[in-house]
């Protein structure tokens, strides 16, 4: 019951931030796209896995990616890799401004969920996010993503990346 209170709560959240601020929802080819966000379920992928998957959407782009834990993480911050858990977090898993503030800080054209679970602190982020093309794995009682690749039973992160990846290098937006 109180998890639905949570889950209420945050989409109450999301639905004030886009009455505020408008975004305007595109599909963007992954050659246009300059910059891109990655959210993870950081009690499943470490700074290693980050970085490959990084790796995998190229160079040439500016990548920052968010995790979240519920639990301490041993993780190191780095430059373009950020985590937070339930300590910078309400109880009822809204993050704190700082943590909203410097994820809007950074401007993306393409925001992509890596999470294979309702995490509501990420969801709460994709909500409130500007980027124009979001993608994400179909979750229930989410209607934020522009773009939904559903993938098999058993396969990983760099899976459902992959899948994104070739739909956004697909698109065509001229």
């Amino acid at each position: 019951m109180f998890d639905n209170i949570k889950r209420s709560y945050i989409d109450g959240c999301i639905k004030n931030a886009e009455k505020r601020k408008r975004r305007n929802p595109q599909f963007i080819n992954l050659d246009d796209a300059k910059s891109i966000v990655l959210l993870f379920d950081a009690e499943r992928i470490n700074n290693k896995k980050i970085l490959d998957l990084m790796e995998v959407i190229g160079a040439d782009k500016k990548i920052s990616a968010w995790g979240y834990s519920s639990k301490m993480t041993t993780e190191k911050e780095m430059v373009n890799i950020h985590y937070f858990n339930d300590k910078m977090v309400s109880f009822l898993k809204k993050p704190k401004d700082v943590i909203e503030k410097n994820f809007l800080s950074e401007p993306a054209d393409v925001l992509i969920d890596l999470s294979f679970r309702e995490l509501l602190p990420l969801k709460y982020l994709l909500g409130i996010s500007k980027a124009p093309c979001r993608c994400g794995l179909p979750k229930e009682g989410y209607a934020l993503y522009d773009l939904e690749v559903k993938v098999r039973q058993g396969e990983k992160e760099a899976d459902l990346l992959k899948q994104i990846l070739f739909y956004l290098s697909c698109i065509r937006t001229k």
